[in-house]
């Protein structure tokens, strides 16, 4: 009954986005083989101009589903990931990277490596590993969670307690409203420390679960801004730096990360206040893979799309 109620609250609060980020689905035979259907267009363009196979270009690449990969132990998947390196590899390529819950491998790669994976019949798609940025500017109480929490929208009242929230941005700092809560884990993925240098994870773990005590009712504030989900338990998943950039592929390993230690965590939603303009279909897409088959193994996700409104003439940004 708990997780009936605390899944009705973020799908009541939030837009699960998986398949906003991309467009329509790729035309043609999917079953080709040949560089324009497994690169995609960016890279294809990047590939024809490169003229020297010192020359190297970071990408994601995605493999073909192996058979049983849904019911396998930790051992074969672990088996499998090394295997796809290895291929990488053997073409060429430089493996940084191979992902245990996804069929994908980050690495970097030259002219003649990208012509060979494009040719290996088990590699259906190569993409450019892409900046992401911090993307969140809608606030809590815009969306009515107010009404949850006295029950005045569901018939009881409802908060964040009893399940954990994984956040994927630039840290968390222990601020006061965020300072009794627990976190269960920090890693992080883009090579610096967990600590929140850039402030926006900070800002989005508010918004998911902040104590509103720093806003209490009668002090300086007009109003007490609490989180979303108050009484959350929080996980800090690090993959932006400094500047508030970061990697698709370190997104996706965070991710990754999420799938292996849902149960240990119980990691019941994951928060992506990020992202990067639509470069290929959602079909194709690395990161968007990749948060399905975080949807596909019983994890909420919610994803920043769409979420820069209208410009001063009233035309819609996406």
């Amino acid at each position: 009954m708990l997780c009936r109620r605390l899944t009705t609250v973020f799908l009541t609060l939030f837009v699960v986005t998986v398949g906003l980020f991309g467009q329509a689905g790729p035309k043609g035979n999917s079953s080709s083989y040949g560089l324009k259907k497994k690169m995609e267009s960016a890279l294809e363009g990047l590939h024809k101009r490169m003229l020297s196979d010192k020359d190297e270009l970071p990408v994601i690449i995605q493999f073909a589903e192996e058979p049983g990969n849904g019911g396998d132990s930790e051992e074969a998947h672990a088996k499998r990931a090394k295997k796809r390196a290895q291929d990488v590899a053997a073409l060429g390529g430089i493996s940084d990277q191979s992902y245990l819950n996804f069929p994908m491998v980050r690495g970097r790669m030259n002219r003649q490596a990208l012509e060979n994976l494009s040719k290996h019949a088990s590699v259906t798609r190569i993409s450019l590993d892409y900046h992401v940025l911090g993307s969140l500017y809608t606030t809590a109480r815009a969306i009515g969670a107010d009404q949850v929490w006295s029950g005045q929208a569901t018939g009881s009242d409802l908060t964040g307690s009893g399940i954990t929230v994984a956040v994927i941005d630039s840290g968390i700092d222990r601020s006061i409203d965020l300072s009794s809560y627990k976190f269960s884990q920090d890693v992080t993925f883009s090579g610096t420390s967990t600590a929140d240098e850039f402030g926006h994870g900070t800002h989005v773990a508010g918004i998911i679960a902040a104590s509103g005590v720093n806003s209490s009712l009668g002090g300086s504030y007009p109003a007490q801004y609490k989180g979303i989900a108050p009484g959350s338990s929080l996980i800090n998943l690090k993959v932006l730096d400094a500047t508030g950039t970061g990697s698709t592929s370190d997104v996706i390993s965070a991710l990754d990360w999420c799938v292996s230690n849902k149960t240990r965590y119980n990691i019941r939603v994951i928060n992506i206040s990020l992202g990067h303009p639509v470069y290929e279909s959602y079909q194709t897409d690395p990161l968007c893979q990749a948060v399905e088959r975080c949807v596909n193994s019983g994890i909420v996700v919610v994803v920043a799309a769409g979420n820069y409104g209208k410009n001063g003439d009233g035309t819609i940004l996406y």
